[in-house]
């Protein structure tokens, strides 16, 4: 389970750096996350009622969207980077060994 499954969170961002806000994500749910160097810019997200962590990350996912970026799961890592990229970027499959 998430690290903030159970708690409920209020987001008031305004025009705050992409990295801070990712941070507070990682923070908030306790994923890890890798940004690419072309992920940059501001968000905004404002959210006066309180929202389970598992909301306020798709508010984000949303956010990011709208900027045109995308999150991609690589195993224990979520890679941040843009939506056009993200379509071909190959994805490592591991198997057991």
């Amino acid at each position: 389970m998430d690290k903030g499954a159970q708690r409920s969170i209020t987001m008031d961002f305004q025009d705050v750096d992409i990295a801070a806000l990712v941070k507070f994500m990682s923070e908030m749910t306790g994923k890890n996350f890798i940004l690419d160097d072309r992920v940059h810019g501001k968000l905004t997200i404002i959210s006066p009622t309180k929202m389970s962590v598992e909301e306020a990350y798709r508010a984000f996912q949303s956010a990011l969207q709208l900027k045109g970026f995308t999150t991609v799961r690589v195993g224990a890592v979520i890679k941040i980077m843009p939506s056009k990229d993200a379509k071909s970027a190959p994805i490592d499959t591991v198997f057991p060994q």
